[in-house]
């Protein structure tokens, strides 16, 4: 778990702008973010010195760079999963870069990442890191390419097809600084190390092959201003922002398939979870009916007065052993039985006509004092409560679920 960083030492405004700024940053994010910013600063500010000595032709040139790219920034698409966002205006950003040198391209790739940050993050860590980590990533391809350039160059090797093997392999390398740079931060903010480009190459290889192509296009284009001049440039931009538009339309669709496919997964979240927790009522409900029916079977069975239950038809479902010793017969024996015939004939009328009763919606508990027939010995007069009894499944009922009457039998004193 990491811990939020509040310098102890530092300045008063140096921690008003932490709190402001990071208030989540540990440490080494705090650490990394300003050391990233800072170099990247310093090295924007001398890379703008530079182009500032350019020719007034080579000045317009990064503008108009500087502009397209900009404008590419202007909508910035985020790579499914990750938090990293992609504008395509590396084409521009690689065409300056074999036009004007390093420094060009330095301060138009700033200028991308700067309003790409702007559209896609509200938070200024992002807004002035992106183009500091985006001019440290640039000076370090840049001069690989340089250096690779002049490599070529010195050993006979300044063909096309050499400068775009190099230019593709500058591209590929400049997403790879990029990505690492501008990941670090939030990489380091959950604990893990600076380097681990296992965790994003899944993600955003499909990138690393649009810098590499852009790369490839942007040195085609210059192979071509260079053999047939700059109106070559002209023509080839309705292209070049057709070529940009069809990225960016292409990265909104992963990023739309992307959104549909979490909502698709929270969903499916929100299913499980909800599935589970009827489930979970479910068993908890059974656990309460067996309960309850454990209950009622104990209290049934050990009851020390006579009770039965007795279908809507007036048979004996079950009966409990007072019952039995009362009537002088085994349950058993009493299973199946109508109840009216242990009755007196003069009661039994008066009993079915109770029993017949609770098929209706106006049943209300009974009671009927009525003479029982007793298998030996005279007829026991006897008080029949009955009421209604429409609960689950209950221990030894041969037909459990179905509605009954609880009948109870208590004896009357003569």
């Amino acid at each position: 778990m990491t811990s939020t960083y509040a310098p102890t030492r530092a300045p008063r405004w140096f921690q008003r702008v932490h709190a402001a700024l990071m208030p989540d940053y540990n440490r080494a994010a705090t650490l990394y973010w300003w050391t990233g910013v800072t170099c990247g600063a310093l090295l924007l500010l001398a890379s703008l010195v530079v182009v500032a000595h350019l020719p007034a032709y080579g000045i317009v040139q990064v503008l108009i760079g500087l502009l397209l790219a900009v404008g590419a920034g202007l909508f910035p698409v985020r790579i499914p999963a990750t938090k990293v966002s992609f504008a395509a205006g590396e084409l521009c950003i690689f065409l300056v870069l074999l036009m004007q040198g390093p420094a060009a391209a330095v301060a138009v790739a700033a200028g991308e990442a700067a309003m790409g940050s702007y559209r896609t993050s509200k938070r200024w860590t992002s807004r002035l890191g992106s183009p500091a980590m985006a001019t440290l990533a640039m000076t370090a391809a840049a001069t690989l390419f340089a250096l690779g350039r002049d490599g070529l160059e010195r050993n006979g090797l300044d063909g096309p097809v050499p400068l775009m093997a190099l230019a593709m392999v500058m591209g590929f390398v400049y997403f790879v600084f990029s990505a690492t740079l501008m990941g670090g931060v939030a990489r380091l903010r959950r604990g893990k190390h600076l380097l681990q480009l296992a965790d994003e190459a899944a993600a955003l290889r499909w990138v690393g092959l649009a810098y590499a192509g852009s790369a490839l296009v942007s040195t085609l284009l210059y192979i071509v201003y260079r053999q047939a001049g700059e109106g070559v440039l002209l023509v080839t931009l309705p292209l070049l922002a057709m070529l940009l538009l069809v990225l960016h339309f292409y990265y909104r669709q992963q990023e739309a398939h992307e959104a549909m496919r979490r909502a698709l997964a929270e969903v499916a979240e929100r299913e499980a979870a909800m599935q589970a927790r009827e489930t979970e009522a479910a068993a908890r409900h059974q656990r309460e009916l067996q309960l309850s029916e454990r209950r009622f079977d104990s209290a049934f069975t050990q009851a020390t007065i006579g009770m039965a239950l007795v279908d809507l038809d007036g048979r004996i479902i079950r009966c409990n052993e007072a019952l039995s010793r009362l009537l002088g017969r085994g349950s058993d024996q009493l299973a199946g039985l109508l109840l009216a015939g242990l009755v007196h004939e003069d009661d039994a009328a008066l009993l079915i006509a109770a029993i017949a009763r609770a098929k209706g919606p106006d049943f209300e508990d009974f009671g009927l004092p009525v003479s029982l027939q007793v298998a030996a010995g005279p007829s026991r007069r006897v008080l029949l409560r009955g009421s209604f009894f429409g609960g689950p499944a209950l221990h030894g009922l041969k037909r459990p679920g179905k509605p009954c009457l609880l009948m109870q039998v208590q004896p009357v004193a003569h």
